[in-house]
Formats: C-alpha cells, structure tokens, sequence
C-alpha cells in the first residue's frame, strides 16, 4: 500500500501484529450475512454462527456480526473497502515509535477515502458516510481485544 514505506520496519511489524483480527475481520466481513457465518474450515466444514458461540462465546460471535453488519450497511465499494483497510492499518497506536509518520499516512487515506466517497455520492451523502466510516473504524479495538482474548487462547 502507497504510503507504508514510511513507517519504519520495527512499526510496521508491530501494525500487522496487533492487528491481525482488525485486518481479518475487514477483509472478511462479506462472510457474516443475516445472522450467520459463511467461513469454511481447511477441512471444509462451514464454521456457523453457532460454532463460534461454542468456541470463542457468544459476546464475541455477537460483536463480530454486529461490525460486519455496519460493514454492510454501508454499502460500499471495492475501492472504499480498500481505503478502509488502509486506515485500520494506519490507525495511531501508542506502542509505536514514530507517531508523526503513522498520523501523516492516516490523514493522506482519510482524504483518499473522502475523495473516493465524494466522486460516488452526493457531498452530504458522502459526508454522512465517512463520519460513519469513522465512528465503525473506531468500534474495531473492541473487536480486536475481544477476539485477542477469545480467539488468542484458542
């Protein structure tokens, strides 16, 4: 991704560790639909909404449907989803060294994205949007410590 050259390497690794469930569960959203789970296992069984309860608790099952719900709601594009991502990936975190780096990529893909939206969308359609982006982006840590304790031990 443009831009993520200019973290250092020592930051970058730190990013995709920390956050592994925050990149899955972006990437993956589409698979949550109506209620109920559509990932398929290595050995080809399909890994519902029930097994999850089973498995990593219901509060977890439950907010990862939740997020992937909002995700659809916003009915958004594949680039959108892209830039997305890109900002999940760019989020500040105090357990990086170099914070003006990670700020300055953050902002250049938050204007791509209100960009993005801009040319889609109505301004105050896509004004709406993006603050909604947001606030769905900043729900995300909750997910990742949620899955980090339940997924984790696993």
């Amino acid at each position: 991704m443009p831009g993520l050259n200019e973290l250092n390497q020592s930051d970058f690794a730190k990013i995709l560790n920390i956050r592994i469930y925050d990149f899955w569960m972006i990437l993956n959203y589409l698979l949550f639909y109506n209620g109920e789970t559509y990932i398929m296992t290595p050995d080809g069984l399909q890994y519902t909404r029930y097994f999850m309860n089973q498995l990593i608790g219901k509060t977890t099952t439950d907010a990862l449907h939740d997020f992937a719900k909002s995700l659809h709601a916003l009915n958004i594009t594949q680039v959108e989803h892209s830039l997305i991502m890109a900002l999940v990936m760019c989020q500040p975190d105090q357990q990086l060294e170099d914070q003006e780096s990670i700020h300055v990529v953050n902002h250049c893909y938050m204007y791509a994205l209100y960009v993005q939206l801009c040319s889609t969308r109505a301004e105050n359609k896509a004004k709406i949007l993006f603050d909604n982006i947001l606030e769905i982006i900043g729900r995300i840590t909750y997910i990742n410590e949620l899955c980090n304790q339940n997924i984790g031990k696993i």
